[in-house]
């Protein structure tokens, strides 16, 4: 990876809970898991404050530009 923002977080963290389900419903299907073991998905966004104003999903060029960050 040669750029990183809070982008790559945010699909990291959604990417990881899709393989999860996948994986648990592939265990379901022979019977080696529960049906119902995932109650709720889970999936990410960045909001930054760049220059004063709130910023969904900041981009590269305006992550030096920030006062606060937070990954949700």
């Amino acid at each position: 990876m040669l750029l990183a923002d809070a982008g790559t977080r945010c699909a990291s963290i959604t990417a990881g809970w899709i393989a999860l389900a996948l994986a648990i419903r592939s265990l379901g299907e022979r019977g080696l898991a529960l049906d119902e073991v995932l109650t709720d998905p889970v999936a990410a966004v960045s909001v930054a404050i760049v220059d004063g104003e709130p910023v969904l999903d900041p981009t590269y060029e305006e992550t030096p530009r920030r006062t606060s960050t937070s990954t949700w």
